[in-house]
């Protein structure tokens, strides 16, 4: 419905129901797609990424210093 390309109009006659309550299900329809697996496991990625790049900078830091010891 929601990529369907027809209007609230259309879809509201179509169905018979109220055009905030197709607002309504549009909303919820793209919460939910923030939440597919492939998302999920994106985010995953993206925060261990972000951990190891920081692991990374303070490993770099901590050879300089000792290095100049």
């Amino acid at each position: 419905m929601a990529h369907s390309g027809k209007s609230l109009k259309d879809i509201r006659t179509e169905y018979g129901v109220w055009t905030e309550s197709v607002r309504s299900w549009l909303k919820k329809a793209n919460y939910l797609d923030q939440y597919t697996p492939e998302n999920v496991r994106l985010s995953a990625f993206e925060k261990e990424n972000k951990r190891l790049r920081e692991e990374l900078r303070i490993l770099k830091v901590t050879a300089v210093l000792l290095a100049k010891n």
